[in-house]
């Protein structure tokens, strides 16, 4: 498992249910395939930088709240 998918998935996850967004909402309002979501939020596979952005638009966070790097920086 990569270390800094899954700490982004877990920021990720806790963004949606802060937000209370479902896996299927988030899918339809960031324009990202359901499979692939799950997948990702399963933390064996990286986000990019685009799913990120569209993600963070989705759940109504800035970017940098959903990484895991910037996310410690700023906190």
């Amino acid at each position: 498992m990569d270390k800094l998918a899954s700490e982004t998935a877990t920021l990720i996850k806790a963004a949606m249910e802060e937000s209370g967004v479902s896996i299927l909402e988030l899918s339809e309002q960031a324009g990202i395939p359901r499979t692939t979501l799950y997948r990702k939020l399963s933390g064996f596979y990286p986000f990019d930088l685009d799913e990120l952005e569209r993600i963070a638009r989705a759940l109504g966070v800035k970017v940098a709240a959903l990484m895991p790097v910037l996310n410690k920086a700023v906190a």
